[in-house]
């Protein structure tokens, strides 16, 4: 679409209408990227369950808002356990019918069910069928039937599919990343990057990495039972405005991921 550039100019500040506040805007795209197993899904259906419910993320409030999660990575017993631990791990446990009851109306969740080159129009329906405020896709490669992740124009395709999207949707992709390690001590990592074609960073709008803390990277987790951190590393004018410390805490009754921003 093309309009007349000065009708795009705010007179006033604009002011951010964030999604989960200091982390998703609006409208936004953001990838995820983690090392394998370090706990992606963990911490995203720690997110929606807490987003579906209105539970504050982060130490800030937010409304409940309608969350669609993908999930093409995970078999069908891991994913009900982690929705079993988080789920039994929340707040005001009094009230698990009710929050139950809520889940029923803002939570859908589609299990393998994307996968092929037909993946947008499943999204594309299932977001006519179930409105929704969050899209998340876990994880990319698999879910978006990439054959050579690191193909730009494989990646560009998917990447402009997303943006026929509804404007207002956020949306959450997981992704893998490369480790590259000192070479003098291949137990230390120098550092990271996405895996595959570089325009994902390029063309989204936020990359933040989840990295383990302690242990050699990539060391697999039980029920994601070790402290991670998110750290910002790509961004624009909106998101992550610095690490986020996340440290799995098991209660009586299930699990709870505690968050501290990282001074």
């Amino acid at each position: 679409m093309i309009q007349n550039g000065a009708e795009l100019i705010p007179l006033v500040t604009p002011q951010p209408d964030w999604l989960i506040a200091d982390f998703l805007h609006k409208g936004t795209f953001t990838c995820l990227a983690g090392d394998s197993n370090v706990g992606k899904s963990y911490f995203g259906y720690s997110l929606v369950l807490r987003l579906a419910l209105g539970i504050p993320i982060f130490g800030i409030a937010n409304p409940p808002r309608n969350v669609l999660y993908f999930d093409q990575e995970n078999s069908g017993p891991d994913l009900r356990a982690y929705l079993h631990k988080l789920f039994s791990g929340l707040p005001s446990p009094e009230c698990r019918e009710e929050q139950r009851e809520q889940l029923r109306t803002r939570f859908w969740h589609g299990h393998f069910a994307l996968g092929t080159k037909r993946w947008f129009q499943v999204v594309d329906q299932a977001l006519q069928n179930h409105p929704s405020d969050l899209l998340v896709i876990d994880t990319s490669t698999s879910a978006f039937g990439i054959v050579d992740d690191n193909q730009t124009g494989e990646a560009v395709g998917v990447i402009n599919q997303l943006r026929r999207l509804p404007a207002a949707l956020t949306t959450l992709i997981f992704r893998h990343t490369t480790l590259h390690y000192d070479t003098r001590d291949q137990n230390k990592v120098v550092r990271r990057t996405m895996k595959g074609a570089k325009v994902w960073k390029a063309m989204l709008d936020q990359t933040v990495f989840m990295v383990a803390e302690g242990g050699r990277p990539g060391e697999a987790l039980r029920m994601g039972y070790k402290p991670t951190r998110l750290e910002p590393d790509k961004g624009r004018a909106y998101g992550l405005r610095g690490p986020i410390r996340l440290l799995p805490i098991q209660t009586p009754d299930g699990d709870w991921l505690q968050e501290e921003w990282v001074e």
